[in-house]
């Protein structure tokens, strides 16, 4: 794969190619740091197969995001001016090199996200997106995730059988979360993907699940990250949490209609987890979700939704 890359910086975006280091892999996919003509890059080269389109999609949302001033990696067209080359069944993307590094998840840092995430959900979404779901928007992807789950139940443990009939009991209250209007997500706001750029700046990456959306199904990915315990099932973290939605409310403040539906939010954003889960085997993952779900109806997205209303709600957190 390292050639293929080499050959399309150097054929397609013009780039003398002075080093080119792997530093991260995953199955179908690398990702790159390039150095060439003074300049580094990132690049990420990925099984082009049934993926152009999402592909292509993260990018066009990457380029709205820049054009807008939201802090994220940004797309490098070739000297054709395409946002990607695909060869030898790999699909090659450029983006711009941010440094930086992990994000340690601060008060300040938190506060900065939730101002970030906020504006995001805030972009005005013209009707070029209608077609863009994200990987987690309930009314395009709910059937489809309800078949797939059953098809895979057919491989799962019995011992697991009870937990995971009484969890897809629940999928019919999503029903009402998909009518919901949608916005522009982010789809994996895992801390992983938040870079600290210095002087309490931070910026997003990987967009690969991005589009339209709900707001609220993508803030569940941090309520995994402002929850303690195991696999997310313990007590909320409150100070964590009023920093995030002190920023997010800077930028937009959440719906009545929104904060009634946390827990549906919740649910589904697990669903979606659940069948990556059971593709590839990890069928323990139905014990942790049964756990998670049961801490965050038990009062956790309670909390969450009083923190994410503002000061007056302040002391319904414990």
């Amino acid at each position: 794969m390292d050639e293929i890359v080499r050959a399309s910086l150097e054929d397609a975006w013009g780039v003398r190619v002075e080093e080119l280091a792997c530093i991260a892999e995953e199955e179908g996919r690398r990702c790159y740091r390039a150095r060439g003509d003074h300049a580094q890059l990132f690049v990420k080269a990925q099984h082009a197969a049934g993926r152009l389109d999402r592909i292509s999609q993260a990018l066009r949302v990457q380029t709205l995001l820049a054009s807008h001033g939201i802090a994220a990696a940004r797309p490098v067209t070739t000297a054709g001016g395409a946002l990607l080359d695909v060869r030898d069944g790999y699909a090659i993307t450029v983006e711009s090199w941010i440094p930086g590094g992990s994000f340690t998840a601060g008060p300040g840092g938190l506060q900065q996200l939730g101002r970030l995430v906020g504006r995001l959900h805030s972009l005005p979404v013209s009707p070029e997106f209608a077609g863009w779901p994200s990987r987690f928007d309930p009314a395009a992807n709910l059937n489809r995730l309800r078949g797939s789950i059953a098809d895979l139940a057919r491989a799962v443990p019995d011992e697991y059988g009870a937990t995971l009939a009484a969890l897809m009991q629940r999928a019919d209250d999503v029903g009402d979360l998909a009518a919901m209007p949608g916005a522009l997500v982010h789809g994996d706001l895992a801390w992983s993907n938040v870079l600290e750029v210095g002087a309490g700046q931070i910026a997003l990456l990987d967009f690969e699940d991005s589009g339209i959306g709900q707001p609220i199904v993508d803030l569940v990915e941090v309520t995994t990250y402002l929850v303690a315990g195991p696999s997310a099932s313990g007590p909320l973290r409150p100070a964590q949490a009023e920093a995030f939605y002190a920023g997010y409310r800077e930028s937009r403040v959440l719906t009545d209609d929104e904060l009634a539906h946390f827990a549906a939010a919740h649910f589904f954003h697990q669903l979606v987890h659940l069948e990556n889960a059971l593709g590839r085997g990890d069928h323990d993952f139905i014990r942790r979700m049964a756990a998670r779900l049961e801490s965050w109806d038990g009062g956790v997205v309670a909390q969450i939704a009083a923190v994410a209303r503002g000061a007056e709600h302040r002391n319904a957190v414990t």
